[in-house]
C-alpha cells in the first residue's frame, strides 16, 4: 500500500485538536496491524466529546485522483457527558422546587435554572431554557414520533396502501 496515506484527526466537540499522517503501512488482505499514531495524545482536560477520525487517502494512482478517500471511520474516544440535575441544581443538598405557571395558551414549569413550556393546544414542548439560554431553534417544538415499521400482518391487510 505504497500509494495511500493514513490521515488521523483528534476532535473535541467536532473541532480538531490534533492531527497527523502515517505512511508506509503494509497490511496484507484480511490482515491486522497495530499502528502507533505519531503525535496522538489525549489531553489532560477531557471535558467534551473526543472522537478520532481515521482516513486512508490516495497519493498516486492511474485511475483515482490524489486525495481521494478510500476509507474513513470515526471512533468515539470519550463520550459526551450530559449535565445531570445535580449539576444544574444550586446546591447538592437542596430540594429543587418546581413552580407551575398556567396560562391560556401554555403551561410553564420552572425549576432552579431550567424552564419548560408546554403548548396547551398541541401538548408539544415549545421551549426549554437552561440558564436563560433557549435549547431549541426559533419556532421549533419537540413533537413525539410514534412510528413503527410495517409487519407481515400489516402488509397482508394492505395497510401500506390505505
Amino acid at each position: 500500500m505504497d500509494n495511500v496515506v493514513l490521515h488521523w484527526e483528534l476532535r473535541c466537540n467536532g473541532k480538531a485538536v490534533a492531527s497527523g499522517a502515517e505512511t508506509g503501512i503494509n497490511v496484507p488482505a484480511q490482515g491486522h496491524q497495530k499502528v502507533a499514531l505519531k503525535g496522538y495524545k489525549m489531553p489532560e482536560n477531557q471535558d467534551g466529546e473526543y472522537t478520532l477520525v481515521v482516513r486512508y487517502l490516495v497519493t498516486s494512482d492511474p485511475y483515482l485522483p490524489a486525495g481521494h478517500v478510500l476509507a474513513e471511520q470515526e471512533f468515539t474516544v470519550s463520550d459526551y457527558r450530559f449535565p445531570c440535575m445535580k449539576c444544574l441544581s444550586a446546591s447538592d443538598d437542596a430540594k429543587v422546587a418546581v413552580a407551575k405557571d398556567e396560562q391560556l395558551a401554555c403551561l410553564e414549569l420552572k425549576a432552579d435554572r431550567m424552564n419548560v413550556t408546554f403548548n396547551r393546544r398541541t401538548g408539544w414542548i415549545d421551549y426549554i431554557d437552561v440558564d436563560g439560554k433557549p435549547m431549541f431553534a426559533e419556532g421549533y417544538s419537540l413533537k413525539p414520533d410514534f412510528w413503527r415499521a410495517m409487519t407481515d400482518n400489516d402488509a397482508g391487510a394492505d395497510l401500506g396502501r390505505r
